[in-house]
């Protein structure tokens, strides 16, 4: 598997406060991660988030605007994460345009209310996507989004463009620096020269947050740069009949390893559910790797999974 490192711990368990708001939101622990791309095609997760830029209280919604006692919050191409909800845990939704203690978002949060809490980022966006060695030109990467569609990228190196950095470009051959990468969101990478390893800075989840799912299939990882997590507390949302494809890091994309969620009781294991490994084994306490994507095919019906907290200051 590939492993990734958390060389630098910057900041942990401070308050920034806005200076044009009495709002405070707790910055999350945050440094870097590095994960290894060999050449060929590879299935990869970013295990971070950016840092929250606000946390408060929900005091209206209507549809998709949502007000709260948000400071300025800048252009950034952000998202709101709902962190404390009774009916909307970790559902997320990106910005669409603020106002003054407002802002509309898409889709708009089926179930949230006055008084839950959320919390704002920017997205992770492709331009965060960059590695050492530089990726070569030609390489490329497709998102799979949460309606199930397929939205491939292709890279100009900056020697070929002349700049001072590279860049993913579309299919009709615009910058796409600015598309997000939604949290614990999957994709694929085809790396079209030698291994190379990709940086990623951010901040460890420590909220629950829903990753949504569409089509016939996801790619989704754990929003985990621990190696700690198991495939039953990673993805124990997950209902029944749903499988998990676990693939080989090598650029070629092997299967390793499959799973089914079975309904305990039906094993005679008791209550709940089990992560049935290659048809035989009970593979709950397998580890799942933290930048590793994986296939996941639920049935019909299934919006997505809730992915659990990455570090809590309980811990």
């Amino acid at each position: 598997m590939k492993t990734p490192t958390i060389f630098s711990v910057l900041l942990a368990g401070a308050a920034l406060f806005s200076t044009s708001s009495l709002s405070a939101a707790e910055t999350d622990p945050i440094g870097y991660v590095t994960i290894d791309a060999p050449s060929g095609t590879n299935l990869i997760s970013l295990p971070l988030q950016k840092s929250k830029i606000f946390q408060g209280a929900v005091t209206a919604v209507d549809g998709g605007t949502i007000s709260a006692a948000f400071p300025d919050l800048g252009t950034d191409f952000m998202y709101v994460q709902v962190t404390e909800s009774d009916n909307a845990e970790g559902e997320i939704a990106t910005i669409t345009s603020v106002g003054e203690g407002t802002v509309e978002v898409s889709p708009a949060i089926s179930g949230l209310a006055v008084g839950d809490i959320l919390c704002v980022r920017p997205h992770l966006t492709l331009s965060d996507v960059k590695a050492s060695p530089e990726f070569t030109d030609g390489t490329s990467l497709v998102v799979f989004t949460s309606e199930g569609n397929r939205e491939s990228f292709t890279y100009f190196s900056a020697s070929t463009l002349g700049l001072p950095d590279g860049l993913w470009a579309d299919s009709a051959s615009e910058d796409a620096s600015g598309v997000a990468i939604l949290p614990g969101e999957g994709f694929v990478l085809s790396n079209n020269g030698p291994t190379t390893s990709l940086v990623v800075t951010g901040a460890v989840s420590t909220d629950s947050i829903k990753v949504p799912f569409g089509g016939t299939f996801s790619i989704a990882g754990t929003l985990n740069p621990s190696e700690g997590i198991t495939m039953k507390q990673a993805f124990g949302d997950l209902p029944i009949g749903t499988t998990i494809s676990v693939k080989s890091s090598d650029g070629n994309l092997t299967t390793t390893a499959g799973y089914e969620i079975f309904d305990s009781a039906v094993l005679g294991l008791g209550t709940g559910k089990t992560f049935v490994r290659d048809g035989t084994d009970n593979g709950d306490d397998d580890l799942v790797s933290a930048n590793d994507a994986l296939v996941i095919a639920t049935p019909s019906g299934t919006d997505g999974v809730l992915l659990p907290a990455a570090y809590t200051s309980a811990e």
